[in-house]
């Protein structure tokens, strides 16, 4: 797929793994880690990954249903995550300083709506050296209701005062689509993490691109 250009677009908000970095699938094999040491049967990684983008408590209560040991799994994944050398793992999309600075240059506002917690978020932001590029990063902690529910990209609206017109998101997961469309955001979809091409193009996004890369905002 070539690059995309769009015009009249003031802010860019894209999801964290899958979409700056190549990390989906690590977490996905960190949850099975999760539920197999709490007693589980590991579910499958495509399993996993269809739940990419919610809040940790979404995805545990997924995967586990109804059982009480889902305390014991959400333990787990935080031991997993939290470690320092976690993100070491992460790969982050090639050319990617370039492109954010080149957007920062010409004015564009830059904001992450992520699943993971604010604040492990952006030490992963500042481990990867791109913390500096965004204005504002918002994690499923600071909402009630987290992906697919709009209520995090309401929030970002909210912050910067833009026209849904003049903002565009980026994700790589069903549930970044989904908010995506339930916000009334444009939805980019990128092929760096959960979903493969045949699946983004059932979706029908405003546009599919193999990596965030190849959009063209400037």
């Amino acid at each position: 797929m070539g690059k995309k250009g769009i015009n009249g677009i003031k802010l860019l908000v894209t999801d964290f793994d899958g979409t700056l970095t190549r990390s989906s699938h690590i977490h996905a094999v960190s949850w099975r880690k999760a539920m197999l040491s709490a007693g589980y049967k590991a579910p499958t990684k495509l399993d996993v990954l269809k739940e990419m983008g919610r809040g940790y408590v979404e995805i545990v209560d997924e995967l586990c249903g109804a059982d009480g040991r889902k305390k014991e799994v959400l333990e787990n994944f935080y031991k997993i995550i939290l470690d320092k050398n976690y993100p070491k793992n992460f790969r982050k999309i090639k050319g990617l300083d370039k492109f954010l600075a080149k957007l920062k240059l010409n004015g564009i506002k830059l904001a992450v709506a992520s699943g993971n917690d604010t604040k492990v978020v952006n030490n992963w932001l500042k481990f990867m050296g791109i913390y500096k590029y965004f204005d504002y990063v918002i994690g499923d902690d600071k909402v009630r209701r987290g992906k697919p529910a709009p209520e995090m990209l309401k929030k970002v609206l909210k912050r910067f005062g833009f026209r849904k017109r003049e903002v565009l998101y980026a994700g790589d997961a069903m549930n970044d689509y989904i908010m995506g469309k339930r916000t009334g955001i444009k939805t980019v979809i990128v092929l760096t993490g959960a979903l493969h091409k045949k699946q983004g193009k059932k979706l029908k996004p405003f546009m599919l691109l193999n990596n965030i890369t190849r959009l063209r905002l400037v």
